[in-house]
């Protein structure tokens, strides 16, 4: 099947995907509701800097 869509779309995957398989995932929180007691949060901001 992959090398069908390779062929046909030139669709490909990284070797990691192929070899490992899935990456690991967790739950998430509602971001539209402050934390509860015992919660906590983390903000994280993305900048790209140029030269």
């Amino acid at each position: 099947m992959l090398g069908i869509l390779h062929a046909e779309l030139g669709l490909s995957l990284p070797r990691f995907a192929l070899t490992h398989g899935r990456l690991h995932t967790f739950t998430t929180r509602s971001w539209t509701r402050a934390p509860h007691a015992g919660e906590a949060f983390v903000s994280l901001d993305f900048a790209r800097h140029r030269p």
